[in-house]
């Protein structure tokens, strides 16, 4: 009984029963790059989220291992649970051993990658209500995010986030869902630097010492073609599933750029 009541406390992430909560839902997808002839494995752990009154609500222990296909628009769930009712900042979460496997490896081990840092943390404003579906759907850039250095291959992740209220979902199986519907609250683009650290709308360049990369896409979400016309994220109902922006079409445009950002934190 005592250990029960510790792990309730102290362990589970679960939104106690007596509180209003509302379901949210975490998915994740690989950014679309055409004849990409490898695949990225992630871990993501310790799921937090960061209440707009400076709370912080832990809502997993348990790491999820997913692979990212960037030839296949398929999302894959990472959360499924209940949280408490209100607004939010943002939310973290913590990477662990990116590797890349080669269709044709079989049985062969994958390439092991290194990060540049471990802890992810978005700025990304959405909110929860009692009985209403909320989503957060994160695509990661693959190949284009890798970058090597002293012989060493490391993986920098560009991550495009897109926070929806009241939307619909359909598990169509264990892992693989689909996202419709809804109002879109935010949509952003965020990249890790040589040093780690999270920026807004940002990409690394390729070699550590030339100047950052600023602005090199528009945080505009993408109709998806699959789903019924809707309204756009003015505020108004949409319906796309997520932020889809291809990198070949942000890489030409950017290079050589390197201020920053002035809505950058």
């Amino acid at each position: 009984m005592l250990l029960s009541l510790v792990f309730f406390f102290f362990v589970s992430p679960l939104t106690p029963p007596w509180m209003p909560s509302g379901r949210l839902v975490l998915a994740v997808r690989a950014v679309p790059l055409s004849e990409a002839d490898r695949t990225l494995l992630l871990g993501i752990d310790d799921v937090l989220l960061y209440k707009a009154d400076g709370g912080i609500e832990k809502v997993t222990v348990r790491a999820r291992r997913v692979t990212l296909e960037p030839t296949s628009d398929t999302m894959t769930l990472v959360l499924d649970t209940n949280v408490a009712v209100g607004n939010y900042s943002g939310f973290g979460f913590t990477l662990t051993s990116p590797e890349l496997r080669n269709s044709s490896q079989g049985d062969e081990a994958p390439t092991y990658i290194t990060l540049a840092g471990d802890t992810v943390r978005l700025q990304s404003p959405y909110h929860i209500e009692k009985d209403i579906t909320s989503t957060i759907v994160l695509a990661f850039e693959t190949l284009t995010a890798i970058h090597e250095k002293d012989g060493t291959q490391h993986y920098l992740p560009v991550i495009q986030i897109e926070t929806r209220f009241n939307a619909s979902t359909n598990l169509e199986d264990e892992k693989a869902i689909q996202i419709q519907g809804g109002q879109i609250e935010h949509s952003a683009t965020f990249g890790m630097d040589w040093t780690g650290q999270i920026r807004y709308n940002f990409r690394a360049n390729t070699v550590e010492t030339e100047p950052f990369v600023e602005d090199f896409q528009l945080d505009v979400p993408l109709i998806d073609s699959n789903t019924p016309e809707g309204q756009d994220e003015s505020g108004e109902l949409a319906t796309t599933s997520t932020t889809t922006i291809s990198t070949e079409e942000t890489l030409d445009d950017t290079q050589g750029e390197g201020e920053e950002n002035p809505e950058q934190e």
